[in-house]
């Protein structure tokens, strides 16, 4: 990435990523951070990881080869006491220094109770870093209909977001549906917030091997049927949705296969064959794959079908997987949808999962038409959704310094 020279200010500022998780072990947040942190570093930032890893040596340090982020793991978690060793160790870097928090409330431990970690990082703006957050969820939400114990879970994540409101300067968030959300913890508005996207965690279009995407497909469908393929860990709200629909996609049409890329998929392909023993050796579950080998699974796939409770939406980095690799893919609306999907026409939307079957059938049987949505996909990502996008805006800010832009100045800019 090439940008013009920057301000000595903010040039002289080191960053400090703060993340619950970080490769390799598995997640979202974990492949979010890795390519900030990556990202940053590539643009000739001094970057420096801070997580915590049961499996870790207290201390390690993992520098990679050449000018890259330093990941520093310890094998404790985000108590108090751990908190004060963590200070001590980022105070004892040079200064000054920016503390950009991946933040989701169940990151810090204590079943996502930790009322210490705010507080924490009030103090060390105190102590003068400029401390940042990107907001990847801010809070369970309110459920009449729930445990007590989960209201109070709910409550708690909103102290939670007060104090790490009275620590930042500036807000990132994953998904423009939080500016709202989050207004009431800056009423004077007067922290930035800013939309940046959750690039895709596999290698887009232009880095898969075709050859081995080719070789995949004669294998998984040796009579050229459709493959039709979901990208995700097969638990929580998805998985209900994809029992319903995956059999009335494969029943009646002998030549389709199901694809099943992520962990979980071989222990919900095996119920979904008790289920339905007609499916019988229809369904290919990858379990947990190597980014690279995803994105093949991916990619040799005719279409994707992603459903998701809340509906899609910028914070779902499976679906960024489809994006990134110009796949047609059939998802759904909710409470979290955007409105720049439905302007964009990159992905096929419904409203119910007969509407999603339906789409899906409709794909299959519309060459052109798959093509037409694989390449407004591809175009959707590089446009809005690539790593280069959101490292852009991180130092764009950072160039910028100075008040906080009025909401409109920031909504317009995302």
């Amino acid at each position: 990435m090439s940008r013009e020279p920057r301000g000595a200010t903010s040039a002289s500022m080191t960053w400090h990523i703060l993340t619950g998780e970080y490769p390799p072990r598995p997640g979202g947040v974990a492949d979010y951070s890795a390519s900030i942190a990556e990202g940053l570093a590539q643009a000739g930032e001094t970057v420096h990881v801070w997580t915590a890893d049961p499996q870790a040596v207290a201390g390690a340090e993992v520098p990679t080869d050449g000018p890259g982020p330093v990941v520093h793991r310890w094998a404790g978690g985000w108590r108090r006491a751990d908190l004060e060793r963590l200070g001590a160790a980022i105070g004892a870097t040079p200064g000054p220094r920016r503390l950009l928090v991946q933040y989701t409330p169940n990151a810090w431990g204590l079943k996502g109770r930790n009322l210490a970690f705010g507080p924490w990082l009030v103090g060390r703006r105190r102590r003068g870093d400029d401390v940042w957050a990107m907001i990847h969820e801010p809070y369970y939400p309110w459920r009449l209909r729930t445990k007590p114990t989960r209201w109070l879970l709910a409550a708690i994540h909103r102290v939670m977001m007060y104090d790490l409101s009275r620590a930042c300067t500036r807000f990132f968030v994953a998904s423009e549906t939080y500016f709202d959300r989050l207004r009431p913890y800056d009423p004077g508005r007067a922290r930035p917030m800013t939309w940046a996207a959750i690039p895709s965690a596999l290698p887009t279009r232009d880095r898969v091997d075709a050859a081995a995407v080719a070789e995949l497909r004669r294998r998984l469908a040796p009579e050229g049927g459709p493959l039709v393929g979901h990208f995700g860990t097969f638990g929580g709200s998805t998985e209900s949705p994809l029992r319903a629909m995956l059999p009335r996609l494969l029943a009646d049409a002998p030549g389709r296969r199901a694809v099943l890329v992520g962990r979980g998929g071989g222990e919900f392909a095996a119920g979904l064959v008790a289920a339905h023993p007609g499916l019988s050796g229809r369904a290919e579950a990858t379990g947990g794959l190597e980014a690279a080998d995803a994105a093949v699974h991916l990619a040799a796939c005719d279409v994707l079908i992603q459903p998701y409770s809340d509906g899609i939406s910028t914070r779902r980095s499976s679906a960024m997987a489809g994006l990134g690799l110009g796949m047609p893919m059939v998802t759904c609306r909710g409470v979290n949808t955007e409105p720049l999907w439905e302007e964009s026409g990159g992905v096929s939307l419904a409203d119910s999962e007969a509407g999603m079957v339906a789409a899906v059938e409709a794909l299959l049987a519309d060459p052109d038409g798959r093509d037409r949505l694989g390449r407004r996909a591809l175009d959707l990502y590089e446009r809005r959704f690539a790593a280069a996008r959101t490292i852009e805006k991180l130092l764009d800010a950072a160039d910028a310094g100075g008040p906080a832009p009025s909401r409109q100045a920031v909504e317009s800019r995302a």
